[in-house]
């Protein structure tokens, strides 16, 4: 059976509209994709909403609807059985991530993805989450070289592509970055449109880092962040700052 996930871009939870949408009885798990409420977008004029206003543009527009309000819609889809589970992503500090401590008015969250790679370390969010049993998945795990067609790479040299990671294991680089992620207890998400790539990363955990290579590989760690709505959207939106 297939586990479905959605990602939540607006305050106003889709209810029905999702479940209609995609022929669903109930949503396994639902996402706030990031801890801003933009603009109700009607999904009979467009679906999904994406990001900005008109889905084309940069340009974002905002409303005053707080994180708990959107949080406890998502408790009351839970309460209604339409979803089972819920979580937040790219969320970030201490303070965000404990305003989901539970309480009679929503469940806790499950799950927290986020942008994290060896350059992108974010240890001390990610030892909250442990601390409050919320599981962590890491998209775009091999770091600039999830981006190049993006063009979001900002020039910087591929990870899969560094000579200290090329030697380590003897095994192929991304699978070394995909391992020191599972090793540490995050789950990864890693797409491909290659067949000998996709089965070359399922077996990314055949094998075990020492500690010392995992020490190697997180020294990488330099706060380095390619996807930052205050630098792509308009207005900038902080929301890592």
């Amino acid at each position: 059976m297939a586990f479905f996930s959605l990602r939540l871009q607006i305050a106003r939870c889709g209810r029905q509209d999702d479940l209609d949408v995609f022929r669903r009885r109930y949503i396994d798990l639902y996402l706030v994709h990031i801890p801003i409420a933009a603009k109700y977008v009607d999904p009979t004029k467009r679906y999904p909403p994406g990001w900005s206003i008109d889905g084309e543009s940069a340009k974002v527009i905002t409303e005053p609807v707080s994180i708990q309000e959107t949080c406890q819609a998502m408790g009351e889809l839970v309460d209604a059985g339409i979803v089972k589970n819920i979580g937040v992503s790219n969320f970030q500090g201490v303070c965000r991530i404990a305003d989901h401590r539970p309480s009679p008015l929503r469940p806790h969250p499950s799950l927290s993805p986020r942008n994290r790679t060896p350059s992108l370390l974010q240890q001390s969010l990610f030892d909250l989450c442990n601390e409050e049993k919320i599981a962590v998945t890491a998209y775009s795990s091999l770091g600039p070289s999830s981006f190049v067609e993006l063009g979001m790479d900002k020039s910087i040299p591929p990870l899969i592509e560094d000579p200290k990671i090329v030697t380590i294991a003897n095994k192929a680089p991304a699978q070394i970055l995909l391992r020191w992620a599972t090793q540490r207890g995050v789950a990864v998400i890693q797409k491909s449109n290659n067949h000998d790539w996709i089965v070359q990363n399922l077996d990314c955990c055949s094998f075990d880092l020492s500690e010392e290579e995992v020490k190697t590989i997180s020294a990488y760690d330099r706060g380095l962040r390619f996807v930052n709505p205050a630098e792509i959207c308009d207005p900038p939106v902080y929301i890592f700052e």
